[in-house]
């Protein structure tokens, strides 16, 4: 029998807001950069205002979707969270974790195994293939926990962070020069780029999904001429191509930078050719760069970017 003291249940946005963001800011202080902290503020401001004014609250609605569950102590305080973001990966409904974080004075009593086992249940009985989450590597217990509750290690990736700048001035870096992908080259491109960037990992919810459609020689055309994603190469000025790269604009804290050298393309050439397309990026947020945690981390500290962290990107099929 279990004898589990506490409640699960789901997330109310509005009564729920002011406490999970507290939450999250005291379990994840440690990685949180002045966005993340920003975001935190704005979202207990409202539901302070929402528990203030509930009526003018379902007049107007919440400005925060919260979808997951909380787990509360016997006088009602929160004291754990799970979300959960469903969406569609290769026509299968699946589902994202995040956020799972437990109050300190209530750490080693079984409450993130009690939500991760909640969470699956429900996403289960909402016909949910499979299950995602990102677990972060310097957190080794929340790392065990996963690999107990049987989520499987799809890949290990290190997350760099180029800082953004007021003001983008190109640079000039002579044995370089950026060119449009030709229609020509999109096998050769499309096969560095999956081998970089495999099909197993490419799920997140920041990612577009047609940004990874591969399948149809138009879309793929379509792929490399949109101006939403600048999709370009860098050869040399004997035309020798060295890399691959392209910039996506996403609706959170960061755009994204993809980066698919060449298999011959040294780590001192890869660290100018960044630089060279940092100072081509012409949006207001910092750049965020996801890459095999084996790469020379000497690669991307030349080019101006810092580690954020290692994950280790696992799923679970339901």
């Amino acid at each position: 029998m279990d004898n589990f003291p506490y409640q699960i249940r789901p997330i109310d946005p509005e009564k729920d807001a002011e406490s999970i963001a507290d939450l999250v800011m005291k379990c994840f202080r440690p990685w949180l950069e002045i966005d993340n902290i920003n975001y935190l503020h704005q979202l207990r401001d409202a539901g302070t205002e929402a528990l203030a004014h509930p009526f003018l609250t379902k007049i107007t609605g919440f400005p925060y979707k919260l979808p997951g569950i909380v787990c509360t102590d016997k006088s009602g305080s929160i004291i754990g969270l799970l979300n959960t973001y469903q969406f569609f990966h290769k026509g299968n409904k699946c589902c994202l974790i995040s956020n799972v974080c437990v109050e300190d004075s209530h750490r080693k009593e079984g409450i993130a195994s009690h939500l991760l086992c909640e969470a699956e249940k429900k996403q289960r009985a909402e016909s949910v293939y499979g299950l995602y989450l990102q677990a972060r590597m310097e957190n080794q217990e929340t790392f065990r926990l996963y690999k107990h509750s049987e989520f499987s290690v799809t890949d290990f990736r290190e997350t760099w962070i180029k800082p953004s700048v007021r003001k983008n001035t190109e640079c000039d870096v002579p044995e370089f020069q950026t060119d449009i992908v030709p229609y020509s080259d999109r096998e050769v491109f499309q096969k560095n780029f999956q081998a970089r960037y495999p099909a197993t990992i490419i799920w997140n919810l920041d990612y577009s999904d047609e940004l990874f459609r591969f399948g149809k020689i138009n879309a793929f055309y379509k792929l490399l001429t949109s101006s939403t994603n600048r999709f370009q190469k860098i050869v040399t000025n004997n035309r020798e191509t060295k890399a691959w790269s392209a910039f996506q604009q996403l609706d959170g804290l960061y755009d994204q930078l993809w980066f698919v050298p060449k298999e011959n393309t040294a780590g001192s050439e890869q660290s100018r050719i960044l630089t060279m397309l940092c100072s081509q990026y012409k949006g207001k947020k910092a750049l965020k760069l996801d890459v095999p945690a084996s790469e020379s981390a000497d690669i991307f500290k030349n080019a101006g970017f810092f580690k954020q962290q290692t994950l280790a990107w696992m799923w679970k099929r339901l």
